[in-house]
């Protein structure tokens, strides 16, 4: 009985002593991590600050460049204009010293007068011919264009009851060959015999009055 009592401590010291060393080892691995991860973090700190002052440097590097462009662009364009301003210009260029050198715009503007000018005196020819024979009234004369105005109403008016009283003529002639014989060479042959010559039609222009 004695034996077994005297095992067991034993047994139960060499757990506990087995036992301490692995506590001591984890502790020291976790203590291991703990200063890598601060380590790391310091690392990530540097480069989050290098990264930064590597961005100003290229803002920076940038607004230079910037200056830089339209300081050489004005100059180039200041230049560019002192050197037109200064040109020498030839006899027939000084008349119109704008857009001189461009010879096309100054080519097209000449054209265009050219084809005014030629549309001009085409109209005035038209004018010319379509007037020929015309004379304009004065007002000496404004009595006299009055009655020649009657005159000509009149004639008119006359001209067009003459047309018509040939037609109601021509066409109670055609009704009575058709009543008669209803033939067609009937109707030829009394719409030939109601024409009115020609000395028939001028007396029913002058008088009115219709003679066949």
């Amino acid at each position: 009985m004695a034996k077994k009592i005297v095992d067991k401590p034993a047994v139960k010291i060499t757990k506990k002593t087995a036992q301490k060393p692995a506590q001591d080892d984890h502790s020291e691995d976790s203590g291991s991590d703990m200063e890598a991860d601060v380590e790391s973090s310091d690392n990530e700190s540097v480069d989050m600050g290098s990264s930064d002052d590597m961005d100003l440097d290229d803002d920076d590097d940038n607004e230079g460049k910037k200056r830089k462009g339209t300081t050489t662009s004005s100059e180039a364009f200041s230049e560019a204009m002192t050197n037109i301003l200064g040109s020498n210009l030839t006899g027939s260029a000084r008349k119109q010293p704008i857009l001189a050198r461009s010879k096309g715009t100054e080519r097209k503007i000449e054209d265009e007068k050219l084809e005014y000018k030629t549309r001009k005196m085409m109209a005035a020819e038209k004018k010319k011919a379509k007037d020929q024979g015309r004379i304009i009234p004065d007002y000496t004369s404004f009595e006299y264009e009055k009655r020649l105005r009657k005159v000509s109403t009149r004639g008119v008016v006359k001209l067009f009851n003459a047309i018509r009283t040939q037609q109601k003529v021509t066409e109670v002639a055609i009704e009575k060959a058709s009543t008669s014989s209803g033939t067609q060479i009937a109707k030829d042959k009394a719409k030939n015999v109601s024409t009115m010559s020609k000395s028939s039609f001028l007396d029913l222009l002058k008088t009115g009055n219709t003679t066949a």
